[in-house]
């Protein structure tokens, strides 16, 4: 009762008045306490435990709401869904227990379909019909999973929702081409459907085990969560907010950061590929860059798996391993992918090139190939340079210093080290660096330099041609950063 009597007071308290802010601030911090027990006056609440996590995260983030004034209607499947679906899950269970059999931990059927309705009822926005019964399934299915956290997954969901009302809010004054016909921005229509799919699609690889194995729950996770972000611009505050609320998760997920929270199931603890594709993806909404660009980073890299597995099974011949564990036709498919979805260069000389450099960094880059891809492609989103000559030395340049660094039959240690001196000079004459996102990337080339020479990650070999911590690469790579 208090979890929706507190909800239905916060539906007539407008966050554009300072007073209710005030006044649900109070309310917050009055219940962190009570619920932490920080202060011995204030005893904790009766109906919850010490350090619950389930009031700390409604207290949170309604808190938050109202400090960005965001509509509180927003949150009404929060406030009423959660509680319907205990409340009449737990009847069913005493009453028509035949009926009513778990299906997740101690979620019941009844009591989730409870969830799917009052959301489905309760629900802000999407209004058109398909959005919204995903968005209410999507409810269900993170209220049933979630555990003690189900009012945080549910909550980015709501996040990602209100990308709708800020994208009809957001769109400039008397721009029609922000709307469709009916009045509905478009943008947010792709932003509702999309990642509620992607979500739904992503627990089913998290938790189908039997039909799903670990290899293709990965492959899929990676590619479809790509996908969804793609019709995420990263322009939009409450995208950004979303994609925020996933990395973290994710990342606590990945490092055990939360023992409520289990790790991926196709992950490892500490995973350095899930972790690099999630910080770089933050980082890039953080920054506001056009996703598109890491298109190749979503699908390349999948594909090659994929194809190569399957050549690998079906027709081995024609699929020898070339470096390490990787194999030519799976190498064939990350440059061909790579090739249709690279946002840039457009000409055909500089978009072979870069392909081949993608494969090529896929192949030699291991647990890391996600890292070698990302690298590559934020080599040239800053696609309006003076001359496409630049693109083709950039490209050409990331292919001679993967050759200087693994070719040891045919170029001596000396040789590799000057080639690499006075080729990564003649690629930095080419990338302006007024241009952030050249920035980007030569400060990334400093960080994975600095930490190869000084072999902070055992998993990165250092430069063959450098020892241990030499003072000549070092001040280099300072200077030139």
């Amino acid at each position: 009762m208090c979890h929706s009597l507190s909800g239905l007071m916060m539906l007539f308290l407008p966050p554009q008045y300072l007073l209710c802010r005030l006044y649900v601030y109070a309310v917050v911090i009055v219940g962190l306490v009570m619920t932490w027990q920080l202060v011995p006056a204030l005893p904790k609440w009766r109906f919850g435990d010490y350090g619950d996590i389930g009031i700390t995260v409604y207290l949170i983030i309604v808190g938050f709401w109202f400090y960005s004034e965001y509509p509180v209607a927003v949150l009404a499947p929060i406030f009423f869904a959660d509680p319907s679906g205990a409340v009449i899950g737990k009847w069913a269970s005493r009453n028509l227990p035949e009926y009513n059999p778990t299906w997740v931990g101690k979620k019941t059927v009844i009591g989730s379909l409870a969830v799917f309705v009052v959301t489905f009822l309760t629900l802000y926005r999407p209004l058109a019909f398909i959005p919204r019964l995903l968005t209410s399934l999507a409810t269900m299915l993170v209220e049933g999973f979630g555990g003690k956290f189900d009012n945080l997954y549910i909550a980015l969901l709501r996040i990602m929702e209100h990308s709708e009302t800020a994208c009809e809010v957001g769109a400039p004054p008397g721009n029609p081409s922000s709307r469709n016909s009916s009045g509905a921005c478009p943008v947010a229509l792709y932003g509702v459907i999309i990642p509620n799919i992607a979500q739904l699609l992503e627990f089913l690889f998290q938790f189908d085990e039997k039909h799903i194995s670990l290899f293709a729950a990965r492959k899929l996770c990676h590619a479809g969560s790509g996908f969804a972000m793609l019709f995420l611009t990263p322009h939009l505050f409450v995208n950004r907010l979303y994609i925020y609320g996933v990395v973290v998760l994710s990342l606590a997920m990945t490092w055990s950061l939360i023992p409520g929270i289990p790790n991926w199931r196709f992950g490892a603890y500490e995973d350095p590929g899930i972790t690099i594709y999630l910080l770089v993806v933050g980082f890039w909404y953080f920054m506001e860059l056009p996703i598109a660009v890491l298109a190749p980073v979503f699908f390349a890299d999948p594909a090659g798996a994929v194809v190569g597995k399957w050549a690998s099974a079906n027709i081995p011949s024609f699929n020898p391993p070339w470096i390490g564990k990787k194999t030519v036709l799976g190498s064939a498919a990350v440059f061909a992918v790579a090739f249709v979805s690279l946002h840039t260069p457009t000409s055909l000389l500089p978009r072979l090139l870069v392909s081949l450099v993608i494969a090529v960094a896929e192949a030699l880059g291991s647990s890391f190939s996600s890292k070698a891809m990302m690298t590559t492609v934020s080599l040239v989103p800053d696609i309006d340079l003076p001359v496409p000559v630049g693109v083709l030395l950039m490209a050409l340049e990331g292919v001679f210093l993967l050759v200087l660094q693994f070719d040891k039959r045919h170029i001596s240690n000396f040789a590799a080290r000057k080639l690499c001196h006075a080729g990564t000079g003649l690629l930095m004459l080419c990338l302006n660096s007024k241009y952030i996102i050249n920035r980007l990337f030569i400060y990334a080339l400093v960080v994975v330099s600095l930490t190869m020479t000084w072999e902070l990650t055992p998993k990165l070999p250092n430069w063959r041609f450098g020892i241990y911590g030499d003072v000549g690469i070092t001040i280099y790579l300072l200077v030139v950063g």
